[in-house]
């Protein structure tokens, strides 16, 4: 083979290479980021909407009339992961362990996809479940409902196995409506009747806190409803109705729950793009290059083509002989970037989890 013959062939196989390695790079930051927004999250906020207003409001009950709306809960910042709040948890041995405090709604879990790991989660038919959500307000501070606890508060209590935890009783403190928040409120027992578990509305660049779960209307700050989406913009509009109806002058402001998650991706989804954009037009050009070589030598063996045919080689033995020659580097290539491929996805999985 001439120099320039070899020349020829090591450039197809650097050139392929470095496409393969693109496109293994490219695939690999769109699954960690289809991770981040839909298997890590293990939520489904399709068609969630959020809306930052009282939980004990009129609004809410005309909202849960609209048509389109499916499901009405409420959220306060610590449960929608849009800031913190903490409790004092007694154990048996009088040591404390402080626990992430998130304040819910019946039905706050079912309408984001969630499914219990033991027990069940928040009733209205059971009425230890919901003893602050009563007609007549108030902050009914010696009340003490039942709670949820997620995956990792269940570990953190001592309980091997989530069905552990199911039925038995925590010592914390609960904050109410009127509490003096510079003195910790008495703690109080509760039941544990199920385990969720660990989600986040947030970023999975934050760890999960240990949670506990309660419902308390009182406190919810936030109400999220979930959309049937065959008539969205009529569903939209007929919820501003009922806003205004309920004598508010202020614009409703709601976000969606999807498009917020992806939010806080975009730097993550933008580098994705980019690179995805590279590797398509590094496969255009590798392609044109090919096409190019193959010309190009198709012409200068066109006397040893000619001679074939003589021989009785039929078109398929000339197309395989010619193919053979750009297939062997283009193998070399692919086992060249697969080589390398492993370690390299390694650390650009971690740079990754860590953008993240």
């Amino acid at each position: 083979m001439s120099g320039s013959a070899k020349a020829r062939q090591v450039m197809v196989v650097v050139q392929f290479a470095i496409v393969i390695g693109l496109v293994l790079v490219t695939a690999t930051i769109y699954r960690q980021t289809q991770f981040a927004l839909h298997d890590a999250l293990r939520l489904n906020t399709s068609q969630n909407i959020r809306m930052q207003t009282a939980c004990r409001s009129a609004f809410r009950q005309q909202l849960a009339a609209v048509p389109g709306v499916r499901a009405v809960s409420c959220g306060d910042q610590a449960s929608l992961a849009l800031g913190g709040s903490n409790t004092l948890v007694t154990m048996p041995d009088r040591s404390v362990r402080t626990l992430n405090l998130g304040i819910i709604n019946v039905g706050f879990f079912e309408m984001h996809g969630l499914k219990p790991l033991a027990g069940r989660f928040p009733s209205r038919a059971h009425s230890e479940d919901v003893l602050l959500d009563k007609p007549v307000p108030g902050p009914y501070p010696d009340l003490q409902p039942t709670v949820v606890v997620n995956e990792s508060a269940a570990r953190l209590l001592g309980y091997a196995r989530p069905a552990d935890a199911v039925g038995k009783t925590i010592t914390w403190a609960r904050w109410s409506a009127s509490a003096d928040f510079a003195k910790l409120p008495p703690s109080r027992p509760s039941q544990i009747v199920g385990v969720a578990p660990d989600f986040t509305l947030g970023s999975i660049r934050s760890v999960i806190p240990p949670s506990i779960y309660y419902v308390d209307p009182a406190r919810g700050r936030y109400i999220i409803a979930k959309l049937d989406g065959a008539a969205l913009p009529e569903t939209l509009k007929a919820i501003d109705a009922a806003w205004r109806r309920t004598g508010h002058e202020r614009v409703l402001g709601y976000v969606f729950e999807s498009a917020s998650v992806q939010s806080l991706y975009r730097d993550v989804i933008t580098q994705g793009v980019a690179i995805a954009i590279c590797a398509g037009l590094a496969v255009v050009i590798a392609c044109l290059g090919l096409f190019a070589l193959a010309a190009f030598v198709t012409e200068r063996r066109t006397k040893e083509i000619g001679v074939r045919k003589a021989m009785g080689a039929d078109t398929l033995d000339v197309v395989l002989l010619l193919l053979w020659q750009f297939t062997v580097p283009v193998l070399a290539a692919t086992a060249i970037a697969r080589r390398f491929s492993s370690s390299a996805r390694v650390r650009l999985v971690r740079a990754v989890e860590e953008l993240i």
